[in-house]
């Protein structure tokens, strides 16, 4: 039987290629509705499981990622969700949501620039207009003091080595929790910009 087989070979894998086969499943593109439903279902039961046995990873929009705090991961599920209105934000953080949890080959870099344009597409969105973060943040209703600190986390992003320019000089070291700290600041902003002028 096929579910025997896929079992025997299942817990045979390495602890990381397990990862990768839920990784897998979680991305297969499945064709008929009750497949999707079953789909849902497993990757719930899945989660619940990596929370208990308190794995380092959790599953977000069908990625496995190094996201493990629960308030963390409704700010960034929330974000990852929102209306097509918004599509060019959700595009921007799912990818950098990809980039920063790949096992193999992380892109710390790229993630943090994919977080920082999705904060840039949703303010030309509300503002109805191009233009960088940087000017365009001017034009929010909102407090100064949150303008200024997101306006230095778009200064630092453009002016940090290689991150939305290129390399030049002695680079500063990137990893995850620069991408992590990021995504995360980032899709709560998001989430608090549209609950506050999406509408």
């Amino acid at each position: 039987m096929v579910v025997d087989e896929i079992k025997h070979l299942f817990f045979q894998l390495p602890w990381y290629e397990v990862y990768d086969f839920i990784d897998f499943f979680a991305q297969f593109p499945w064709e008929y509705e009750d497949f999707k439903e079953l789909k849902i279902r497993v990757l719930q039961e899945i989660n619940l499981v990596l929370q208990q046995e308190r794995a380092p990873y959790r599953i977000i929009n069908d990625i496995v990622t190094p996201l493990t705090s629960e308030e963390e991961i409704k700010e960034v599920e929330k974000a990852l969700s929102v209306s097509d209105k918004f599509k060019p934000v959700r595009d921007h953080l799912e990818k950098a949501l990809r980039l920063m949890s790949d096992r193999k080959d992380p892109d710390y870099e790229n993630s943090i620039k994919e977080s920082i344009s999705a904060l840039e597409s949703l303010v030309q969105i509300l503002r109805g207009k191009r233009g960088t973060l940087g000017k365009l943040i001017d034009e929010l209703n909102i407090h100064p003091a949150l303008k200024e600190g997101f306006r230095k986390l778009y200064g630092w992003a453009s002016d940090e080595e290689g991150i939305r320019h290129g390399k030049f000089g002695e680079p500063f070291d990137l990893g995850f929790a620069e991408a992590r700290y990021m995504l995360i600041t980032i899709s709560a902003f998001v989430n608090y910009l549209i609950e506050k002028l999406g509408k």
